[in-house]
């Protein structure tokens, strides 16, 4: 809020009061920032203020009743803000089996320490529905404030086997067992938590956990047999595998505001399990809005087709909706409020055994946070060469590339992680006809479309002189 704004509250400040508080500073100019703002905004001196008046008198601040203006959101940070910083520790152990086959387990850890986020210190309570500083400032609206309140911890054990000239072979095996954990993973476009008198309820496993990562990279030289046309010799064939278990991905309702905070940072009830919400790839996630023929449907992409569930799993999956949220109890006035106003509904698994709920008036979500995974990623590589001699001093190579050579499909994660679209992209249950969708290959998610980084197949060709 710029210092000098108006304020409009009570009988004291009916008719407008000039805003408390100044900013001053000595010597520094900030250029015209545009050809309509040819002087641009001069700090002067310590006795004239930053924001000129044509500015700050048409910013006005109020209690929102009568004829006032509403409340003007701030942003605050911690007069007394640290440095985050993170602790590291290994213990690793190597085995040489040979002088050519080795073993190494390492494991790994970290704590991120004084991590930054973001709290609103004047969230409405859900029960109440009254703000803490509406007494002491009612033309004040959320007041997002910047702190080191997170942290982080990364536990894993880290292995390798390796392998040099054996037998013409060589290879690297490498597996990850992990778990990363922290409160909020992205600083960049960070959401609110949940609750922020309680953020802590937000700790949960990092946007990047990748719970199981093996890659195995194999060159292999074959063997050779000499001969005047070369056809024998020369040939090497290359992979690199990689598999690993699905990232994270959160679920935050940005349109509704059933709990009442006015943040918009709420997540849902849970019945079941959270592995049957496991992102379904191409396809959105069951939403029924009743139990009669066409009442759950879910959204193909690219097609943009919307498929209805058999009549029978529709009744069934609209039965056991009902069942959590009978006529009557807050969550089905939730539910109902979402399905008339088109801004979500039940959501149902596929395997039609677990159910997502909104969460009911003026109460928070049951559900914890990235508590849903992706589909993980699976890519086979393999290229074969094959080197001439062209004489004593030059030889060449010729290549045959391809990238996941089995065109296994990999879809994007809904919320972002790092193989995924920005922040919360496909992960609001509000928005209807898109959530839990991957909806994209984790390349064109990512607007980086590299060779071998999850698109589909691919095949390149290549010539090599040497000399």
């Amino acid at each position: 809020m710029p210092t000098g704004a108006t304020l409009f509250y009570g009988a004291q400040c009916a008719s407008g009061c000039p805003g408390i508080g100044s900013i001053f500073a000595t010597g520094v100019t900030l250029l015209p920032t545009s050809p309509g703002n040819p002087v641009g905004i001069t700090w002067k001196d310590q006795t004239t203020a930053i924001y000129p008046s044509t500015v700050t008198s048409q910013v006005q601040c109020g209690d929102g009743l009568l004829n006032h203006p509403g409340p003007c959101d701030s942003f605050a940070m911690n007069r007394n803000f640290r440095t985050p910083y993170v602790e590291n520790w290994t213990l690793g152990i190597q085995h040489a089996f040979s002088g050519k086959v080795s073993l190494d387990a390492t494991y790994v850890g970290n704590h991120g320490v004084k991590l930054p986020g973001v709290i609103d210190l004047n969230q409405t309570d859900p029960v109440t529905g009254v703000q803490p500083f509406a007494a002491t400032f009612p033309y004040l609206g959320f007041i997002n404030y910047l702190s080191n309140i997170y942290g982080s911890a990364y536990h894993g054990l880290q292995t390798t086997l390796t392998a040099r000239n054996y037998h013409g072979l060589d290879f690297v095996a490498g597996y990850t067992y992990s778990h990363a954990l922290d409160d909020l993973s992205s600083n960049w476009v960070a959401f609110l938590p949940m609750d922020s008198t309680r953020p802590f309820l937000d700790h949960g496993s990092s946007d990047e956990d990748i719970r199981h990562r093996f890659t195995f990279s194999i060159t292999y030289a074959l063997p050779e047999r000499k001969t005047r046309s070369q056809l024998l010799e020369g040939w090497q064939v290359n992979t690199i595998i990689t598999m690993q278990s699905g990232q994270p991905w959160n679920v935050n309702d940005q349109s509704n505001n059933f709990s009442g905070t006015n943040d918009l940072a709420d997540r849902w009830d849970l019945f079941g399990n959270p592995a049957d919400f496991k992102s379904s790839g191409q396809n959105s996630l069951p939403l029924c809005i009743n139990g009669a023929p066409g009442g759950c449907t879910y959204v193909n992409s690219p097609s943009g087709n919307t498929i209805a569930l058999s009549d029978q799993q529709t009744a069934a999956d609209w039965g056991a909706c009902l069942s959590h949220a009978p006529a009557g109890s807050a969550m089905n006035a939730s539910l109902m409020a979402a399905i008339s106003g088109g801004s979500g509904g039940c959501y149902a698994s596929f395997n039609g055994k677990s159910f997502l709920l909104p969460n009911a008036m003026g109460a928070f979500g049951t559900m914890g946070r990235n508590i849903f995974r992706d589909t993980g990623f699976h890519n086979v590589d393999l290229s074969v060469s094959k080197n001439f001699r062209l004489g004593e001093r030059m030889k060449a190579q010729f290549r045959l590339e391809t990238f996941n050579i089995f065109n296994h499909p990999n879809y994007a994660n809904p919320n972002g992680a790092t193989s995924g679209y920005g922040q919360g992209a496909f992960a609001d249950p509000s928005a209807v006809g898109s959530f839990g969708c991957g909806c994209a290959t984790p390349d064109n998610a990512a607007f980086n479309p590299v060779l071998g980084s999850g698109s589909n197949r691919a095949i390149q060709l290549g010539l090599k002189f040497i000399f």
